[in-house]
């Protein structure tokens, strides 16, 4: 099956989130293509009056190539913002809150022009940016290991729109001795789920219930700006 990078904004790197009483946590992440470590990741996630500030660094090596900050309010959990830049080929994306409105804008490199377009969330489901999905599994796990399917609509900056996916509880496995939820993340639409490939995470099953492992489209592309797909293992400090 293809998948395609307009569908997914960079899914999903960093998604943990805050345990109980944590004002702020780091981690580490190993992102790998094929079985092999092909890039690091940093991330600081710092939490203020209600506002998750979440930023993502990754690296090639020892050289910075993309840059993620997202801002969101964790309860009630709401986008606020989000900015991307992949140093090496130009890409960029924004998300703006605007009133009642997201602004998006997207460029795919640094030879083509911004886009632009806005979005608005629907009363009946939350729109998230991907960097939130973790922060919305961990606040609604109770109704996951219920066996409910949530649903949610994904701001999309590259396709100036919002597109509406399914999370559900499909397993338990073995994260290098730690129990996981395997909880499995497919578009709602029967037309782009011909597209897009699900996205896999493994939360740990015991409380901060974090994200130990991830299985999808990765945020960072190759050199030329082509998509990857791979895993990401997390280490938490």
């Amino acid at each position: 099956m293809t998948s395609v990078r307009p569908v997914l904004m960079c899914l999903l790197l960093g998604i943990t989130s805050l345990a109980v009483g944590q004002d702020s946590v780091r981690f580490s992440g190993s992102v790998q293509v094929d079985g092999s470590e092909r890039f690091t990741m940093e991330t600081t996630i710092r939490k203020q009056d209600g506002l998750v500030k979440r930023t993502v660094d990754f690296y090639a090596g020892k050289e910075r190539i993309m840059n993620v900050v997202s801002e969101f309010s964790s309860s009630p959990l709401k986008m606020r913002s989000v900015k991307l830049e992949d140093f090496r080929t130009g890409r960029q994306e924004f998300i703006e809150q605007q009133g009642q409105q997201y602004r998006l804008r997207s460029k795919k490199n640094a030879r083509e022009d911004m886009e632009e377009g806005t979005i608005e969330e629907d009363e009946d489901e939350p729109l998230l940016s991907s960097y939130m999905i973790g922060e919305f599994i961990v606040q609604n796990l109770a109704r996951l290991r219920a066996n409910e399917e949530l649903e949610f609509e994904l701001a999309v900056p590259s396709r100036l729109e919002q597109i509406g996916f399914d999370l559900e509880l499909t397993g338990e496995k073995d994260c290098a001795g730690e129990a996981c939820y395997e909880i499995t993340m497919s578009a709602s639409s029967w037309i782009i789920r011909q597209l897009v490939d699900p996205i896999m995470f493994y939360f740990q099953k015991a409380a901060p219930h974090r994200l130990l492992q991830y299985k999808g489209r990765l945020s960072p592309t190759d050199d030329n700006g082509d998509d990857l797909d791979g895993a990401i293992i997390y280490n938490y400090e």
